[in-house]
């Protein structure tokens, strides 16, 4: 997991890949790593096979539902293996821990939903209380 971390933590300078935020900006990752996600092994194989990097070797990426540079740094967290810094998102961010869940759930990561499932009480499609550990 430390290796995994540490990955992220570098990947501005390492990473080949970079994910497009809702606003447009770019938070960076490595195809090595998210290739073992459902949406994006699929996505690498058929859409983006052919696709032309720029000319810094990186691939900008749409996401499957827009979201917020902070949630895809959290759903990066947990795909490079910090599953422990779930604990330090606020869950009465019901915006946040529901487009978190989306993504996990358009990605195809049934733990992260399950994880996220965990943290929030969710009714009617609202976040509605916090269950704390």
């Amino acid at each position: 997991m430390v290796l995994r971390k540490s990955l992220l933590e570098n990947a501005f300078h390492t990473g080949d890949l970079k994910l497009i935020c809702k606003d447009g900006s770019k938070v960076p990752a490595h195809s090595a790593v998210l290739v073992s996600i459902p949406y994006f092994a699929t996505k690498f194989k058929e859409d983006w096979s052919g696709t032309t990097w720029n000319l810094n070797k990186k691939l900008d990426l749409e996401l499957p539902c827009p979201v917020d540079a902070t949630v895809i740094q959290a759903f990066l967290r947990y795909i490079y293996g910090d599953v422990w810094s779930l604990g330090e998102l606020d869950p009465s961010d019901a915006s946040m821990m529901q487009d978190l869940f989306s993504l996990a759930e358009a990605c195809g990561v049934p733990d992260l939903c399950s994880a996220i499932d965990d943290i929030v009480i969710v009714s009617n499609g609202q976040i509605s209380s916090v269950v704390l550990a």
